[in-house]
């Protein structure tokens, strides 16, 4: 695979910056790469305990009713996987 051009690279970092500075923001438009750190972001909060809403996620395959609940399934096994190996450190 040849090497990105400097000035690709450059724009693509600065990219995933803006996604880092706005993720709180609430943003649902703009570039691909940062809707996607965006619904990622977005989609992990069940992790927290915080139901994903579609309305708030960007791309219509993470506004999927399916997507959502696997994405709270997934949450919800790491969290009694946390849970379990905190336990046995106590």
């Amino acid at each position: 695979m040849p090497a990105q051009p400097k000035h690709d690279t450059l724009s693509r970092l600065l990219e995933l910056l803006k996604a880092m500075r706005l993720h709180s923001d609430g943003h649902t438009t703009g570039d691909a790469t940062v809707l996607a750190c965006w619904d990622a972001d977005r989609l992990d909060l069940a992790r927290v305990g915080i139901q994903p809403e579609p309305q708030r996620l960007c791309i219509s395959a993470a506004r999927d009713a399916s997507t959502i609940g696997a994405a709270v399934r997934m949450a919800e096994r790491l969290s009694r996987r946390a849970s379990g190996a905190r336990a046995a450190f106590t």
